[in-house]
């Protein structure tokens, strides 16, 4: 069960997982594991995963449209604590947006056996952009669900 809030310029996502926040943590910064599991919608695969995961580094995302276009995310990492914290900037790669930094917290909290996934996405000042980018995270989130389910 995903709880979904925020503010008018923040979203905030959170989901417990049956795994171990070291799983889940490797889950979500590791390339191979990425392109196993993160999906928008059911349309949009990744096709494109390049992380260098320290403070400073820098990441690039690309999903795959059914009409063969690739849509790109790029970021640098502020905070790199793991297994238990992440943050790095958001951009979006679209050449028809304004291209606007946002900043996502991503906090992996033990649960038992299980971990918590607390997800803030932060500056999104557009209410069209923070629309699309709930239905993104949401769609992210479930793909992830997925892949740990299928490990237990």
């Amino acid at each position: 069960m995903s709880e979904v809030e925020g503010s008018q310029d923040s979203l905030r996502i959170s989901r417990v997982f049956p795994a171990t926040r070291q799983r889940t943590f490797r889950a979500w910064t590791d390339p191979n594991e990425l392109k196993k599991w993160w999906r928008v919608g059911r349309e949009f695969v990744l096709t494109v995963a390049e992380i260098d995961l320290r403070v400073g580094g820098g990441f690039r995302i690309g999903v795959e449209s059914p009409s063969g276009s690739i849509h790109m995310v790029r970021g640098r990492f502020l905070e790199v604590v793991p297994p238990e914290r992440l943050v790095y900037t958001w951009i979006a790669e679209d050449p028809n947006l304004k291209q606007m930094e946002t900043l996502v917290t991503v906090e992996f909290l033990e649960r038992g056996d299980a971990t918590e996934i607390s997800l803030l996405h932060e500056k999104l000042k557009d209410g069209g952009l923070r629309e699309s980018t709930r239905f993104g995270w949401a769609s992210v989130i479930d793909g992830l669900a997925t892949l740990l389910r299928s490990d237990s």
